[in-house]
């Protein structure tokens, strides 16, 4: 997944290797912003 992401980036902002940095973190979503929105929190089913 992290290379597919890596190619995604830096395909559509051309940017070299060692201008891209990527880091996938596991936040509750009230700590993540969509469309200048924060996430709300999703209940566990």
């Amino acid at each position: 997944m992290i290379q597919h992401l890596w190619k995604l980036f830096q395909t559509a902002t051309g940017a070299p290797d060692d201008q891209i940095v990527i880091g996938i973190q596991d936040v509750p979503a009230s700590q993540a912003m969509e469309m200048g929105q924060v996430m709300p929190d999703i209940a566990d089913e």
